[in-house]
């Protein structure tokens, strides 16, 4: 982002060629066709009369038009050193009265019964172009802009009582740094210096290595302080801006990039963006009374043409909404959040791994229906087995997946009291073989596996056995 000065941002010479200049400026005249305008001469000065509110014009070295009447022009009184087009940037309306500071600080000029008068003592510095005008009691200052081949982040005052230049000790320049041309706007007796130009060695930086600097100086303190985060995707689109004069929390500003106009409001915090249909190379452009844009361009021929706009004219299409500042928070709010989102994360990913280890372990439950006397695993039932079977494998299922001595299937599986304990091991090795097979291929396990086996803590000799999965039993 880079706010224009007196160069053009666009040549519409490179946009159009040579051969279709004549159908851009049909084009042209037809955009601002409904709005009366007035060819003048390139060397002009623009300004809204501080008294009245309304435009004037000054060309042709010292013609003078108000209230954009040019019917009624006025030969007026210029110094033969007041170049016109040096203090179309510069302007101050103090107590009624119009004040120009020449571009890059230096000589100082004043508008007063229709005359242009010099009233300073001092020279052309040539050190502060591109610089910040701006005005807190009735007083002129200048921030910034650069000049004898380095940036500047000095604010210079001039002072009325011995009519010289100085420059402010003690505002705390290292909140700030040195910026050329920057967009700023005002709010709360405050000025806020966003984006600009950086130049060192006489190279300039381009506006995305330092499109996150701002810092905002505080009139009553007269210091400057570290800035809010900005919208800099909008801001830096902006190629000229206007301040308003109905509202001073309001600036217009103008992308010939886009074709955009903008109405940023410091005190909504707001950034109104507008397509605009009007794609005019402006050289000057004022705000004046009844919300009405009076705007110096040059066409294609490398004419300067003087037009009165409607704001409302700008604001028929709105493209978007969007925020001027961002709250700004210290290192240690965002590392506060950091560790809140990480806490966060972690908690959720325990929840969602219990959650999905539950349901594969649900999904994996051998279980036993007792209401249907039946044995289910993976939406499957296990079919064809005999009552001894069912009897042993409901027996296992109700110690709650808690290791079995394996004599107690010895008493399960006694028919009478004269049979002997080897036939009852027998019978009992042969069931859980059996019980073993089957199993192996219902829940897809190796048969070693089927059964876990140990070794009784108080009797070594006594072997224990348990399913090698969950169960879970159902009404």
């Amino acid at each position: 982002m880079f706010i224009k000065s007196n160069s053009s941002f666009i040549s519409l010479k490179s946009i159009f060629s040579k051969r279709n200049s004549l159908f851009y400026f049909i084009f042209l005249s037809c955009l601002v066709v409904a709005q009366e305008k007035k060819m003048i001469s390139n060397e002009f000065l623009l300004f809204r009369n501080a008294t009245t509110g309304n435009s004037n014009v000054i060309y042709n070295d010292s013609i003078l038009v108000k209230n954009f009447d040019f019917s009624n022009p006025k030969k007026i009184h210029i110094p033969a050193d007041f170049i016109l087009t040096h203090y179309n940037m510069n302007q101050y309306e103090i107590n009624g009265l119009n004040y120009f500071a020449e571009e890059g600080c230096g000589r100082m000029f004043i508008f007063r019964n229709d005359s242009i008068i010099r009233i300073d003592n001092s020279f052309s510095h040539k050190n502060q172009f591109g610089a910040v005008p701006f005005s807190f009691n009735n007083e002129i200052y200048l921030f910034g802009g650069y000049g004898l081949f380095t940036g500047k982040k000095i604010i210079t005052k001039y002072d009325f009582k011995l009519n010289e230049w100085y420059s402010l000790s003690n505002t705390s320049p290292e909140n700030t740094t040195e910026v050329e041309s920057p967009f700023y706007i005002e709010q709360n007796n405050k000025l806020y210096v966003l984006g600009g130009r950086l130049r060192y060695d006489n190279s300039t930086k381009t506006d995305s290595e330092i499109k996150l600097q701002s810092s905002y100086f505080d009139y009553k303190t007269f210091k400057w302080e570290e800035g809010p985060n900005y919208n800099s995707n909008l801001i830096h689109k902006i190629t000229y801006q206007i301040k308003s004069k109905l509202n001073k929390n309001i600036v217009y500003g103008f992308s010939f990039t886009d074709y955009s106009f903008y109405e940023l409001n410091s005190k909504e915090n707001t950034i109104r963006n507008y397509k605009s249909d009007f794609m005019l190379n402006i050289e000057k452009a004022i705000s004046i009374n009844n919300d009405t844009l009076v705007i110096a361009y040059l066409n294609s021929f490398s004419n300067i043409y003087v037009t009165k706009i409607p704001i409302s004219s700008f604001k028929k299409n709105l493209v978007s909404v969007e925020p001027l500042f961002y709250e700004k928070h210290s290192l240690f709010y965002y590392s506060i959040w950091v560790v809140l989102i990480l806490i966060v994360f972690f908690v959720a990913f325990k929840i969602v791994k219990k959650q999905i280890i539950k349901k594969s372990q649900n999904k994996n439950r051998f279980i036993l229906s007792t209401s249907k006397k039946q044995f289910k695993y993976k939406g499957k039932l296990l079919e064809n087995l005999n009552d001894k079977q069912f009897e042993v494998l409901s027996f296992i299922f109700n110690q709650n997946n808690s290791f079995i001595e394996l004599s107690d299937f010895n008493k399960l599986l006694s028919t009478s009291t004269d049979e002997t304990y080897t036939t009852l091991t027998k019978r009992r090795d042969l069931l859980l073989k059996e019980l073993k097979t089957i199993l192996s291929v219902f829940l897809e396990l190796n048969e070693s596996t089927v059964f876990k086996y140990k070794k009784s803590e108080t009797d070594k000799r006594v072997k224990l056995l348990k399913l090698n999965c969950i169960t879970e039993i159902t009404d």
